[in-house]
């Protein structure tokens, strides 16, 4: 058995994190792309802004959101709420 250290351990914690992190933005990408007809590229970019702990929230409020408009204007009032509180 090979013995891992501190920092490979840290390290594989760091890289989990992030690509689950990667994955949920992808999900949520593609559930307001096939919802409002748009390109999942287009609305990764968009959630790029927002912070993981903001997506189990976007991913509930994607079923009540009548537009594209409207899921954006919630990104925008989110990451606008995170600038003002730093």
């Amino acid at each position: 058995m090979s013995y891992i250290t501190s920092v490979e351990r840290i390290s594989y914690k760091r890289g989990y994190k992030s690509g689950r992190i990667q994955q949920g933005s992808s999900v949520l990408a593609r559930l307001i792309a096939k919802k409002f007809n748009s390109q999942p590229d287009r609305e990764l970019l968009k959630l790029e802004k927002l912070s993981p702990d903001d997506f189990p929230e976007l991913g509930e409020q994607i079923l009540d959101f009548e537009s594209l408009g409207a899921v954006h204007q919630w990104i925008e009032q989110r990451t606008a709420q995170k600038r003002e509180d730093n």
